[in-house]
């Protein structure tokens, strides 16, 4: 699956409908969404690297791919809103890693104070999301995810949480973990061998 067919169907679970007050979200909406929700999936993928490296927790390989697959819908979503899909920066290596969470950081301020959007301003969201793109590339580097599987793996997973691939909102607030996680658990390219950051082969 390539990125582009990905998009397509990772926001066919998208929230378009404030359940508060029923109005369509704007585009600066769905960006806020976009990129709280990067900011929260990298905070949870980080943590795992935190733990292993600080606190020699092994680090739970099928947790890494799923928080990985999670920030890829995120930045899918924000790639939807551009209706531009940037070229991911490349990486040489992967000790900028810990730079991910910075450079989302600095897409959040930026569109917090975003009132209209223009084609200026729409250059700054676009070389953001490249180097983000860029730096989950090294990730799965890093830990030896095939991109094209994560994306399978999501779908899968949105499917077995929304089986009609419609966003329902109480189906979100009170997700089945289990069976969500044995969907993860079942994906045969979870066990791909890897030296680094405490991946142990399976």
């Amino acid at each position: 699956m390539h990125f582009e067919e990905f998009i397509i169907e990772a926001i066919k679970t998208e929230s378009k409908v404030c359940p508060i007050n029923g109005h369509t979200f704007s585009s600066r909406q769905r960006m806020i969404h976009a990129y709280l929700g990067m900011l929260t999936e990298t905070g949870e993928l980080l943590d795992g690297v935190k733990k292993y490296t600080y606190y020699g927790t092994p680090v739970d390989r099928i947790n890494v791919k799923e928080e990985i697959g999670d920030l890829f819908w995120y930045v899918a979503l924000a790639v939807d809103v551009i209706g531009v899909i940037p070229r991911p920066k490349k990486y040489m290596g992967v000790r900028k890693i810990e730079n991910i969470g910075g450079e989302i950081a600095n897409l959040a301020g930026f569109y917090l104070s975003i009132q209209n959007s223009s084609e200026e301003t729409a250059i700054k969201p676009i070389n953001a999301l490249s180097i983000i793109l860029g730096l989950m590339d090294a990730l799965c580097l890093l830990y030896g995810f095939n991109k094209s599987d994560i994306y399978i793996l999501v779908i899968k997973k949105l499917t077995t949480r929304y089986p009609d691939k419609f966003f329902d909102a109480e189906k979100a607030n009170n997700r089945d973990l289990p069976t969500e996680r044995r969907t993860l658990e079942a994906d045969k390219h979870s066990h791909h061998n890897c030296n680094t950051h405490g991946c142990r082969k399976k």
